[in-house]
């Protein structure tokens, strides 16, 4: 498989067919993309030195060898997200706008989605869908620590969207599963799996993707498509049979840097697909990636879905004990709140209806009310937010070990909830009690950053 695989590409890139199959040997690059509503470029700096920018995402930026940041502290508080400098190219071509309803089609586990999040900025809605359970988890849990809470992961087969929301979203994101060739460098065995009739199999799939997410855009809206991989099965080919099966849709060119437009000698000599996007590892720093960013035209049938807004979004309350602990603890104005047996949550402005949908989480779980007290939740301490709580305590760094493995620790402060800080991000809470700070930090994370 590894000889049909490497005779497939130089037969397809002539004389650039050796370049590439060098670069395939050549370890990866890594990169990770700031969470913005959590720290400036500034402060990144400041505490890991000076890191090269990814030239096609603003946020971006290259790891070099030997910085290893998975149990750094900031990565676990969603101060940043881990990710491959090629994957942060979609959600740019996709252009989100703060606002806008958007669709991340096959979302886990989470870069594109937290990268969505960060473009809205607050405001809007993302639905995030993600067919696997196991899957869909760990995509809950990427989203929590991003601190945003205008969201809703769904665990949907796609084509089981099209009812409910057809019509419905400005933007959508069609991150669709591959063969992964773009990944072969960080996963060797993968390329030892490769066949002709997996790639095909994929197509075929991706194919039934598009045709799905076509549906679920408005008119005038923008549909995003992107792989991991090379090849023009699954790339140029998929956009060229999607466009003559849907005339209503067009190509829609992106200005970007530092990237290569794709190949349409490869489907056809469909000229429009240069306006495609293309990263190699030969050509570029990074692992290697197509996006084609299309525009469903006026005139197509659509109808965006009922909302439920204000007051019938469903059982909304508001709980003396968690106002009393807002107006004590927050430099906000008391929302709304809706309550689920003893858990708290604060939902999404925009939160369509979702009868007959799995929804595996919407908006942030804020904290609980137990005997007669709210308890504020490990979410609360990840959230945007946390910049707004009255008692901030950046952790002196004797005692940082001690609250990262859970323990109580003896202080001279005052009674009260603190939000914990380290390096000015949000990573916990506690409570002081006489003379003991309790440790409020979640369970998972206990003994991970150290």
């Amino acid at each position: 498989m590894l000889e049909r695989f490497y005779a497939k590409y130089e037969k397809l890139l002539g004389e650039e067919g050796k370049e590439f199959k060098e670069a395939l040997k050549r370890p990866p690059f890594r990169g990770l993309r700031i969470n913005p509503g959590k720290i400036c470029v500034k402060e990144l700096f400041n505490r890991y030195g000076f890191l090269e920018k990814v030239p096609w995402c603003s946020e971006g930026f290259y790891l070099p060898e030997g910085l290893f940041l998975g149990r750094d502290p900031w990565h676990l508080a969603g101060a940043f997200y881990l990710q491959e400098p090629s994957a942060m190219l979609p959600v740019e071509v996709l252009d989100p706008k703060p606002g806008e309803v958007i669709l991340d089609l096959a979302a886990a586990p989470g870069g594109k989605a937290t990268q969505i999040l960060s473009k809205l900025g607050g405001k809007g809605l993302l639905v995030a869908n993600e067919i696997n359970p196991g899957r869909a988890k760990i995509l809950v849990e990427n989203l929590e620590r991003w601190g945003y809470g205008n969201y809703i992961v769904v665990n949907e087969k796609p084509n089981h969207l099209e009812e409910k929301f057809f019509g419905y979203f400005d933007r959508v994101l069609v991150d669709a599963p591959c063969s992964g060739e773009g990944m072969f460098r960080k996963n060797s065995d993968a390329l030892k799996e490769w066949s002709e009739e997996h790639v095909l199999g994929c197509s075929a799939r991706q194919e039934k993707l598009l045709a799905t997410a076509a549906k679920l855009l408005k008119e005038g809206g923008v549909l995003v498509y992107s792989t991991c991989t090379f090849n023009p099965e699954e790339n140029e080919k998929v956009i060229v049979a999607f466009l003559r099966q849907n005339p209503n849709f067009v190509l829609d060119e992106f200005k970007l840097t530092g990237i290569s437009p794709g190949i349409p000698e490869w489907a056809d000599n469909f000229q429009e697909l240069r306006k495609t996007y293309r990263i190699w590892p030969h050509r570029h720093k990074g692992e290697g990636h197509f996006v084609a960013r299309m525009v469903k035209l006026a005139g197509s049938i659509a109808a965006r879905v009922k909302t439920k807004s204000g007051k019938n979004r469903g059982k909304r309350e508001s709980l003396k004990e968690f106002q009393d602990f807002w107006q004590e603890y927050l430099n906000l104005p008391v929302p709304e709140v809706f309550v689920k047996g003893e858990k708290v949550f604060l939902l999404p402005e925009e939160f369509p209806e979702l009868t007959g949908v799995r929804v595996i989480k919407a908006g942030l779980q804020i904290g609980e009310v137990k005997k007669g007290r709210f308890l504020p939740s490990q979410e609360l301490a990840f959230s945007i937010l946390g910049k707004n709580f009255k008692r901030q305590i950046e952790m002196p760094q004797a005692l940082r070990a001690a609250y990262l493995r859970g323990e109580s620790i003896p202080v001279s402060w005052e009674e009260g909830w603190y939000l914990v800080t380290l390096d000015g991000v949000g990573i916990g809470f506690g409570y002081v009690k006489k003379g003991i700070f309790k440790n409020q930090l979640a369970k998972y994370l206990r003994g991970l950053a150290l």
